[in-house]
């Protein structure tokens, strides 16, 4: 197993990823994995774990959100890196299609971005982006005015180019071209014909809006302010989506990317639809959990990856009366293990779960080190709460509990977080 610190593929700058903990991970799981049944990755988020995993096991991961059930696929059930030779004509020809429909809709306004981000000055080019059409800016007005509004979008979807991430985010997370970028890339995607490529193109592009947006740390909570980040906006608005797209996917190309004979299964299911498989009762002998540790909601952070692999023209939400500054989709999932109130519950129903059917489990959880010092009361757990609840629901003698020191990334401030890497490791 010495190459599992090393299977590392990077997606995006996830929150709470472990891809700089497998070393521990591995050493203290390794002896209460059963090698005859398959590991779940339950919580996969960036799976990085499970993809860690994937040279020595059969893979099982699960995540609530649609993006991360994407990168799931992508890193777990791609295992012919010949079907991209197979498609990629084809990508292109639909590629450009999609882009030269846009580019005669919104041309004018291409030239004149890139003739703004040239002269740099930030006034000219906030005003510009000010002024943009977009469906929640009022100025968007297609096809002799048939177009202005996410119905008119949904009514005419069938009709029209791909064309979501211009109308509604093209002066604000993104540049205009950038969108143009997007939308072209989706709509070539879209019309490929096998799905295990399909979600390797869907992981690469999220790869490159992580680098290309106008937002902090890669995250996409909320585009930051044009006159205090001038040098930002002008640096991310030079780079191309499909450069940074092309990229990615030659990674997935590459040596270094792990494949595997092993049927892996990827779900995209609410834990509580999880307990309900058969097949994970009856085919799953360890499970590896990462739950949230704060009350920040994933589908926050990472909405606009979900809304590119939806594609559905979803309304974006309201903030009292008016429109949410991240504009985030209405449609938008809130986890109770993202929850003060439910998160303990939850978390003990998993641990039911696992002794109920004879599996192994290894949790996750991240704590500040020094709790006088540090708040602790964005975090949805107390980690004396989850290791008490523990011991009672499988046997004191059935516990180890393992830390690690370590820093998270704080989106707050420039700080890091210090804090202990708890693993708490259950035989059942």
């Amino acid at each position: 197993m010495e190459n599992f610190s090393n299977d590392v593929f990077t997606i995006l700058n996830y929150q709470g990823s472990k891809k700089n903990l497998l070393n521990f991970i591995y050493k203290n799981t390794i002896d209460v994995i059963d090698e005859k049944k398959a590991v779940f990755d339950i919580f996969a988020g960036s799976c990085s774990v499970g993809y860690a995993l994937k040279r020595y096991y059969r893979i099982f991961a699960n995540d609530s959100e649609v993006y991360s059930s994407v990168i799931a696929k992508a890193l777990l059930q791609y295992n012919n890196k010949l079907l991209w030779d197979t498609y990629e004509a084809q990508f292109e020809k639909f590629y450009q299609k999609n882009h030269n429909d846009l580019i005669n809709l919104f041309g004018e306004y291409v030239v004149k971005e890139k003739e703004l981000i040239q002269e740099k000055d930030v006034q000219k080019i906030k005003n510009f982006y000010d002024n943009y059409p977009t469906v929640w800016n009022g100025y968007l007005s297609l096809y002799n005015n048939t177009i202005r509004t996410t119905k008119d979008l949904k009514i005419k979807k069938d009709e029209i180019p791909y064309m979501l991430f211009t109308t509604y985010y093209a002066n604000t997370y993104f540049g205009v071209h950038q969108s143009i970028e997007i939308d072209s890339i989706r709509y070539a995607i879209e019309l490929l014909e096998d799905n295990a490529l399909q979600n390797v193109l869907l992981a690469a592009l999220f790869y490159a809006m992580k680098e290309c947006t106008f937002s902090k740390d890669g995250h996409m909570a909320q585009p930051l302010s044009i006159e205090n980040n001038k040098t930002k906006l002008f640096s991310v608005r030079q780079k191309s989506i499909l450069e940074y797209f092309q990229r990615k996917l030659s990674e997935f190309q590459s040596s270094d990317f792990v494949i595997s004979s092993h049927d892996n299964v990827v779900f995209n299911k609410p834990i509580s639809e999880i307990y309900n498989i058969d097949r994970v009762k009856q085919e799953v002998g360890f499970i590896y959990a990462d739950p949230p540790y704060t009350d920040m909601q994933y589908s926050r952070y990472y909405h606009l990856l979900n809304t590119v692999t939806l594609y559905d023209y979803d309304d974006i939400s309201l903030y009292r009366g008016k429109i949410s500054k991240g504009l985030y989709r209405e449609d938008r999932f809130q986890s109770p293990l993202s929850q003060r109130s439910t998160a303990l519950d939850q978390t003990s129903i998993l641990f039911d779960y696992c002794k109920a059917n004879r599996m192994n489990l290894a949790l996750s959880y991240a704590y500040p080190r020094d709790t006088k010092q540090q708040a602790t009361n964005r975090y949805t757990m107390n980690i004396e709460d989850i290791i008490e609840t523990a011991e009672k629901k499988f046997g004191r003698n059935k516990i180890n509990v393992f830390t690690e020191e370590y820093e998270h990334s704080n989106n707050r401030n420039k700080d890091t977080k210090k804090v202990l890497e708890y693993l708490i490791v259950c035989k059942y």
